[in-house]
C-alpha cells in the first residue's frame, strides 16, 4: 500500500516493484512459511526450495474464499456470519481507536445495497458507503471537538404555557448533531437548577473545542433589548423574577468564550401562545412599560452565527399538527447535507421556512463568523 501522502512517491512505487520480484516473493514466502503473491518464485528459489511452495498450501488455492465485500451471508461461515459491523469495530478496538456507528451505519453495513459497496473509514472519521457514484455519509464519530448543548421546554409549570414540539425538536436536533459527531449534552422540559447545570458541563465540555452549537426551543421573553429564555418553573411577577427566574441569552454566549473554533446560537422560541402573551403583559406591568415588546430582540455576538427561527419582534410557529416547528423541520433536513457551508446550510433553512408558512415566518441570521464551515464534510 502507498499512502496518500507519501513524501516520495517515486520512490515508494521502485520498492514496491521490487517486493513483486520473484526473488524477495521466495525468499518472503520462505521466511514466513507461506505462498508468494508471484507464482514465479515457486520455482528455482534456494530458501523457498522447489517443494515449498506446495508445502505451505499452494494446492489448496482454489479453497480459499477471498473476502471481497462485507454481505450479510459469508460464503465461508454459511449462516453464522460475523456482521461487518461487529468485524469492524473489533479491528478499530485492535487498532486503539473507539468506533460508534449510528442504527443507519450498521444497517447498511451489515447488509450493503448493492454487491460492489464497500464500506470506508474515512480519514476525517466518517463512515462511508460508496455504491457507484454515490457518497453517503452515514455517521462521525466523537472525538469530543464537537460540543453541543440542546434545550427543549414544553411542559410549564404554568400549563397555560405549554407547547406541543419542543421536547421533540430537542430530540430530532440531538440525534442530527449525535450524527454529526457532536457530544450533546440535551434538557428536555429544563428548571432554572437543571439547565444552569448543563450550561456548566457544557462550558467544561466545550473548552477549547473546534465547534460548539446551543440550541434552544421553547419560550423566550425580551426586555431592554435582552433575550431571556425560560425555565419550565419561572415565574414573572416582578422585575426581579426576570433577573433571577429566566436565563439570559448572552449568558449561554459567555459559557462559549473557551471555544476555540466556530460557534452557533440557535433560538427556535417564542412559539405563538396565548399564555406567552399574557406573560409578556405581566412583563409590561413589572417593568412599569405601557407594553412588552414580541418575540426576541435582535442579537449580535463577535465570532458567532446566531441564527433565530423568525424575525426580531415577531412569533414563531410551534407546528400545530406536526411533529416539529416548522423552522426545526428545515434545520433537521439540511444540517446533515454533505459539502454544504453553514451559512448556505441556514439560508436554506430559512428558504424552506419561508415557503413552508407562506411567508409568515422569516428566521433571521447574524453571522460574524470568518472562513467557511461545513458541519457534513464534502464527500
Amino acid at each position: 500500500m502507498l499512502h496518500v501522502e507519501a513524501a516520495h512517491p517515486n520512490c515508494a512505487y521502485e520498492w514496491m516493484e521490487h517486493s513483486l520480484s520473484p526473488k524477495v516473493q521466495g525468499d518472503v514466502a520462505a521466511w514466513f512459511s507461506s505462498v508468494p503473491v508471484v507464482l514465479d518464485a515457486c520455482s528455482g528459489n534456494s530458501l523457498l526450495t522447489d517443494t515449498g511452495c506446495r508445502n505451505n498450501g499452494a494446492d489448496y488455492f482454489d479453497k480459499v474464499h477471498f473476502w471481497k465485500t462485507p454481505i450479510r451471508n459469508c460464503v465461508s461461515q454459511a449462516e453464522n456470519c460475523v456482521p461487518y459491523s461487529r468485524w469492524l469495530t473489533d479491528f478499530a478496538s485492535i487498532a486503539g481507536t473507539e468506533l460508534s456507528l449510528n442504527p443507519r451505519a450498521l444497517e447498511v453495513l451489515n447488509d450493503p445495497p448493492k454487491d460492489n459497496a464497500v464500506a470506508v473509514l474515512s480519514k476525517d472519521k466518517s463512515i462511508e458507503t460508496k455504491d457507484g457514484n454515490v457518497n453517503t455519509v452515514l455517521s462521525i464519530p466523537s472525538d469530543g471537538s464537537r460540543v453541543a448543548l440542546v434545550i427543549g421546554n414544553a411542559d410549564y409549570d404554568d400549563n397555560t404555557l405549554d407547547l406541543r414540539n419542543p421536547v421533540n425538536d430537542s430530540n430530532a436536533v440531538t440525534a442530527a448533531l449525535r450524527d454529526l459527531g457532536f457530544v450533546v449534552i440535551q434538557v428536555n422540559n429544563g428548571r432554572k437548577a437543571e439547565i444552569t447545570e448543563a450550561m456548566y458541563q457544557f462550558a467544561q465540555k466545550s473548552e477549547g473545542a473546534s465547534v460548539a452549537i446551543v440550541y434552544y426551543a421553547g419560550h423566550g421573553l425580551q426586555n431592554e433589548n435582552v433575550n431571556y429564555l425560560m425555565p419550565i418553573d419561572a415565574k414573572l411577577e416582578t422585575a426581579a423574577d426576570l433577573r433571577h427566574k429566566f436565563i439570559r441569552a448572552d449568558e449561554i454566549l459567555k459559557e462559549m468564550q473557551t471555544v476555540k473554533g466556530v460557534r452557533i446560537l440557535i433560538l427556535d422560541a417564542c412559539r405563538t401562545n396565548v399564555g406567552l402573551r399574557s406573560l409578556r403583559r405581566k412583563l409590561a406591568v413589572a417593568t412599569r412599560k405601557a407594553s412588552a415588546g414580541a418575540g426576541l430582540a435582535d442579537m449580535k455576538a463577535e465570532g458567532v452565527l446566531v441564527a433565530f427561527s423568525t424575525q426580531d419582534d415577531t412569533e414563531a410557529a410551534d407546528g400545530v399538527g406536526l411533529e416539529n416547528s416548522p423552522y426545526t423541520s428545515a434545520l433537521i433536513k439540511h444540517i446533515k447535507t454533505p459539502g454544504i457551508e453553514v451559512g448556505l446550510m441556514f439560508r436554506r433553512v430559512t428558504t424552506e421556512v419561508v415557503n413552508v408558512t407562506n411567508n409568515d415566518q422569516r428566521p433571521q441570521v447574524s453571522d460574524s463568523l470568518t472562513g467557511e464551515f461545513y458541519l457534513a464534510p464534502q464527500l
